[in-house]
């Protein structure tokens, strides 16, 4: 059978709007694929088709939203589908006590649960393939978690979970499940978390001081040591996309590698000190 090039071979790339997704996007195409991008604000759409790709709207808050887009590719593509980045979701970083059961919902939802169900309805299409891909973007809070960032660790350790069990589960078929999981990336995603954090919890009516919790989301990434910019990310994805044999996961950055070694080798208290120490949870002086 003659072997298909990166040409006829089509990758789906979620959450493309900008950061990673985008920064994934550009350096697939510069590789020569055909790319699906999807967002879930239409008007980034234009952006992405003066790239030349395919872009569809994708809200994975709405399984009607999830279906349409999974039908839409499979329609068109699902012949030539040989891989999903999936890459879309949002960060709720708030304490625990003070997240309801509505917004942690939504973080399960977007990150994890349409994540699973757009998965599932593409993946009869890869699972007939000589050899496909799969790709979540997870997250150094998918295995190492602070202070004010328990709902969406919570949603990235679940997603981690999903993954180990779906990479075994497929065992026999030629599609391969990686995890990208990233350290601290120059890309808007501590903006996005600022503001959905001010949008859903009054943090002037808490217990806790989110002030420096959130002067760290308002800071530029680009200030945190060690951050990189999303493009490196991106090369990773297509490197996980072209290699024989992709890791099972991908650490990216530097402090991501450091707590993976904390998780790993040190006690719990030890790594609750440290935690503390990156982290400080200080009272309210108002209470």
């Amino acid at each position: 059978m003659k072997q298909q090039t990166n040409e006829q071979k089509v990758v789906v790339v979620t959450g493309a709007s900008s950061g990673i997704g985008l920064a994934t996007v550009k350096a697939l195409l510069e590789d020569g694929w055909q790319v699906v991008a999807t967002v879930r604000n239409p008007n980034d759409i234009e952006q992405l088709k003066t790239l030349g790709v395919h872009a569809l709207t994708l809200d994975l808050r709405d399984d009607q939203s999830i279906q349409d887009c999974a039908n839409t590719i499979i329609d068109q593509y699902g012949d030539l589908l040989y891989g999903i980045f999936n890459n879309a979701g949002f960060g709720l970083q708030c304490a625990v006590e003070d997240v309801t059961p509505e917004h942690f919902r939504e973080q399960l939802q977007v990150n994890v649960v349409g994540q699973v169900d757009f998965t599932n309805r593409l993946l009869p299409a890869l699972m007939v393939k000589d050899r496909a891909r799969l790709i979540f973007n997870s997250s150094v809070m998918g295995y190492y978690t602070l202070p004010f960032r328990g709902p969406y660790s919570a949603s990235k350790f679940a997603l981690e979970a999903l993954c180990d069990a779906l990479r075994i589960e497929l065992v026999g078929t030629n599609v391969s499940v990686t995890l990208i999981e990233p350290g601290p990336i120059e890309a808007r995603f501590r903006h996005n978390a600022l503001s959905y954090l001010t949008e859903v919890i009054d943090c002037s009516h808490t217990r806790l001081d989110y002030t420096e919790h959130m002067n760290r989301l308002s800071a530029p990434t680009s200030t945190t040591k060690g951050s990189l910019p999303a493009s490196y990310v991106a090369k990773i994805v297509c490197s996980a996309l072209s290699a024989k044999n992709p890791r099972p996961r991908y650490r990216v950055t530097r402090s991501a590698k450091i707590s993976w070694w904390f998780k790993k080798f040190l006690p719990t208290v030890l790594i609750d000190s440290i935690s503390k120490r990156v982290q400080p949870v200080i009272i309210a002086s108002r209470l």
